[in-house]
């Protein structure tokens, strides 16, 4: 299309709309457009940006996205093709010779013969010109060798008439043969139309009807053809299946010509010269992906419904499952919804979960299969998000060289964009036609769902309209939500999240995670593993003879390790290593345990595990450290009780007189601790979180000379 054609569309086409404007940018893009054009046309917005345009541009990569994206916001806005205006470019950079053997090669088998019509006759009456005899038949092999050292296409099928164009028909034939007996495969049908302009020809067999297309053909003159994938075991079939594609078209307003119906039927030949055009191919496999995808389509399309299925129907054509994408949690084009309390790291544990996807990772335990992920940011400020991004990279150890080159990782930073997802939904299946995600993680849900969270039929529309993401980029989406405010160890894990029941019960895998008691002893136990690993990785590198003359030592005492330092490292390795265990130790304070449970409809069921967060990753717990810890909320209300019949206790006893405590009534805390078997500091917490009810007198060394009274008692 021309630069002027072009400009006319998008001045039809608002640039304000967020999706509308990325969209637009990426079929420019893909169609061999410069920035220029996206950039001027970006400054009608009022929220144009300079640099906004380069910075995004360079993300666009094999899209998907192209012209008719363009042409369909264009026609949403009101504008009109004019006659023979062209939506869909030829694919770009190929000559008549590529065009020619990208076309044989995708739609037939080395063992096909193909017939070309090269001779033709011109029709004075009716001033077109028209084939003048059946053809000649050419095996694909043969044709694809003469390619090799062909200079045009003239050097592969021999001279054809310019004026008139070429020839192929649609379907394989016998040696010789040019009639419909003579079709040795029914493989494709011919779908054309001379009454409607090239842009409605276009749209209508792709964008609406979605056709089964091996190959989109720009004759060179008013039609387009369509070569649909009729995939028949015989011309029986064929013929029924023709019958239903030919109705389907005129039943949604394609105005085809009947005439093309029979297999033998013949195409304008990609790459051919046709007087002042050129036959352009102008793409390969668009729409659905075969015969059988698209009459579902068209089925649910028209009744609502998908087609009904008997046992016959998978007894002859067994179901292959989708590609498990998670490992015993989620396979592709399923549902995960994760959720939490808001110190498990939810938003962290999916970026993570991310990465494991992008480059088929472990995540949590759960080993994962590699494919492209999209991250849809709803909460967190773009500079923020993409930090987080970054240190979770460096905290996995993925070097900077393999991040560059991995395209598997996208995401949208979309904090501020007002809409709920049922309004999104259609704007986020545009944007991801052809960038086959396997799995789109959505953060979070509250975001996008603006209705009353305990109302089962809002939430129901929500998740159906989860669902038709799902089916239409045949992808998985995975999305977290909060658990409800309260204890929570008390119920089971899809009963925690926060509203309607409906959330619960609809996705294929819910992951729930419960925070856990993080006890002085398990704090312990990590700050002197990772001691002992940090200690032990730097004397190997810096003194790998350490362990040399030592046969009795014990490698896992850190005292003798830490001896082992004194004399092995310089002081500048050592200054380096406790630089590196005070960052160490430093985390260990800030450990996050979990309870992992999960419940799935695709795997066995699980038993819960533990796993922890400690920031910015989430890790499984191998060691079982945390195996045996109670629910926080749970240890929480223990403590409570024990403070309880402590103090209880603890007054009780002074009342009776049964501590020691001199003749103004003032109590040793020392004393106190060691009659209820706890710590001076416990008795000095007690105190002082009942200033009502006792007086503290200070010690000179802390608490080893502190004492304490109830007040108001004379005794």
């Amino acid at each position: 299309m021309n630069v002027e054609n072009l400009e006319r569309l998008l001045s039809y086409i608002d640039p304000s709309d967020y999706f509308v404007w990325l969209k637009v940018g990426m079929a420019l893009k893909a169609e061999g457009y410069n920035l220029d054009i996206w950039n001027t046309w970006s400054r009608q917005s009022s929220k144009y940006q300079d640099g906004d345009c380069e910075e995004k541009w360079q993300t666009f990569n094999k899209s998907g996205v192209t012209m008719g994206s363009i042409y369909y916001f264009a026609k949403q806005g009101g504008w009109t093709p004019k006659d023979g205006e062209v939506i869909f470019s030829p694919l770009r950079n190929t000559n008549a010779l590529d065009q020619f053997k990208r076309y044989i090669t995708e739609l037939h088998e080395d063992s096909d013969k193909v017939c070309i019509v090269r001779e033709a006759t011109y029709n004075e009456d009716r001033q077109k010109w028209h084939p003048k005899n059946g053809g000649i038949s050419m095996s694909v092999k043969t044709l694809k060798e003469k390619l090799e050292y062909a200079n045009t296409l003239n050097d592969v099928i021999g001279d054809y008439e310019l004026k008139a164009g070429c020839w192929i028909r649609v379907n394989p034939m016998s040696e010789f043969g040019y009639s419909d007996n003579d079709v040795t495969s029914f493989k494709y049908a011919l779908v054309e139309s001379d009454d409607m302009s090239k842009a409605e020809q276009q749209s209508l067999m792709v964008d609406e009807l979605k056709l089964p297309l091996a190959a989109l053909v720009d004759s060179g003159g008013k039609s387009i053809h369509g070569i649909v994938k009729i995939s028949a075991k015989d011309e029986f079939e064929y013929t029924e299946r023709v019958n239903y594609l030919y109705r389907i078209c005129r039943n949604h307003g394609l105005i085809i010509d009947e005439n093309n119906k029979n297999p033998s039927r013949m195409s304008r030949l990609p790459g051919a010269t046709r007087g002042a055009h050129m036959q352009n191919l102008i793409d390969i496999n668009v729409g659905s992906s075969s015969w059988d995808e698209w009459v579902s389509y068209i089925h649910k399309r028209e009744t609502g419904l998908p087609q009904m299925q008997s046992l016959i129907d998978i007894v002859l054509n067994p179901p292959e499952l989708a590609e498990p994408l998670i490992d015993g949690l989620l396979r592709k084009g399923r549902k995960m919804l994760i959720s939490g309390a808001s110190k498990t790291g939810k938003s962290f544990s999916l970026i993570g979960l991310a990465y494991a996807l992008a480059f088929g990772k472990s995540w949590m335990g759960f080993s994962c299969t590699e494919c492209k992920v999209l991250y849809i940011n709803l909460e967190i400020a773009d500079d923020s998000f993409n930090t987080r991004m970054i240190n979770v990279a460096q905290a996995l150890g993925i070097p900077r060289q393999t991040l560059a080159v991995n395209q598997n990782l996208k995401w949208l930073n979309m904090r501020g964009v007002n809409k709920s997802l049922n309004e999104l939904s259609a704007s986020i299946i545009d944007i991801c036609k052809g960038e086959d995600f396997g799995a789109i993680i959505l953060d979070p849900i509250y975001k996008v769902s603006f209705a009353n969270e305990n109302d089962a039929q809002e939430m129901a529309r929500f998740c159906n309209s989860i669902d038709t993401i799902c089916q239409e980029l045949n992808t998985a989406m995975i999305y977290c939500h909060h658990h409800s405010k309260g204890s929570q160890s008390g119920k089971n894990a899809i009963d925690r999240m926060s509203g309607s029941g409906v959330l619960a019960r609809d996705p294929d895998a819910i992951v729930d995670l419960l925070e856990l008691e993080y006890t002085n002893d398990a704090k312990q136990w990590i700050q002197d593993k990772d001691m002992k690993e940090t200690i032990t990785r730097y004397l190997d590198t810096y003194a790998s003879d350490w362990k040399d003359n030592v046969p009795d030592a014990d490698f896992d005492d850190i005292e003798f390790l830490e001896e082992c330092t004194k004399y092995r490292l310089n002081e500048e390795t050592k200054s380096k290593m406790r630089a590196e265990l005070m960052q160490k130790l430093e985390s260990a304070e800030h450990i996050t345990p979990i309870r992992f449970s999960a419940s799935v409809r695709e795997f066995p069921p699980m038993n819960p595990r533990t796993v922890y967060f400690k920031h910015p990753l989430h890790y499984a717990d191998t060691d079982e450290i945390f195996i045996d810890a109670k629910p926080l909320d749970q240890a929480l209300n223990i403590k409570a009780e024990e403070k309880k019949r402590n103090t209880d206790k603890m007054k009780s006893l002074i009342l009776q007189k049964r501590v020691p405590m001199d003749s103004d009534g003032w109590i040793d805390l020392q004393d106190m601790a060691a009659i209820l078997n706890v710590s001076a500091k416990t008795i000095h917490r007690y105190i002082k979180q009942a200033p009502e009810t006792y007086e503290l007198q200070k010690g000179r060394n802390g608490n080893q000379k502190a004492k304490f009274k109830i007040k108001n008692t004379v005794f």
